[in-house]
């Protein structure tokens, strides 16, 4: 069985990807969701590195290290200028990771992954109690600032991690993949595919 580390942003993320990836992990264990403290810039090359390097030397030192390391950054853009940007960091880890004895990759959430929320709406109306409005689930990617529309339609909830937990565990992967960055990040996570194909280092997954 694969060993996969995740990368994210913050604690969102750390409390909502594991279930919204568990379509994903057959036959593949996932080590955790790492995030990099301080509310640092996980799309900074350095803190991505640092990241990685930290969370790989003590799984090694477990004797767990990882095969694969997919980091997912929030594009806060359309899914090409995100595309671009995982791009761009994917160039900057490979120089800077090429000692590393794993393969690295970087996936983006077009604009931030409360938009794969969107795209489950049944079961994201379901947790809300009430229609989601004039959005497209169709095209949940396109959703500008898919945090902040959500936060309103929480309301007088507040939107925080644990309710980012709450709502990945009510939703279908399936009905997620209509996003098409969740399928790209989903792809990285099993076989590498999606739309940043670089390796970083020699290993395979």
């Amino acid at each position: 069985m694969k060993r996969l580390l995740v990368i994210a942003s913050g604690e969102t993320e750390r409390r909502a990807l594991p279930a919204l990836m568990r379509d994903t992990l057959t036959n593949i264990e996932l080590l955790g969701v790492r995030i990099p403290p301080g509310h640092r810039d996980i799309a900074r090359a350095e803190v991505a590195e640092a990241v990685i390097r930290a969370a790989f030397w003590q799984f090694k030192g477990e004797e767990r290290a990882p095969d694969k390391v997919v980091v997912l950054i929030d594009a806060d853009a359309a899914a090409e200028q995100g595309h671009h940007k995982a791009r761009e960091l994917q160039a900057r880890l490979e120089k800077r990771l090429a000692s590393l004895p794993t393969k690295v990759l970087v996936a983006a959430a077009c604009r931030h992954l409360e938009a794969w929320f969107f795209a489950d709406a049944q079961g994201l109306r379901e947790f809300l109690g009430r229609a989601l409005g004039n959005v497209d689930p169709l095209l949940p990617d396109e959703i500008e600032n898919p945090k902040l529309y959500l936060t309103h339609l929480l309301r007088p909830r507040v939107y925080v991690a644990a309710v980012a937990g709450e709502i990945a565990r009510r939703l279908s992967p399936a009905e997620v993949r209509r996003s098409s960055s969740f399928v790209a990040f989903e792809a990285a996570a099993r076989n590498g595919g999606g739309s940043t194909e670089p390796n970083v280092g020699p290993s395979s997954a």
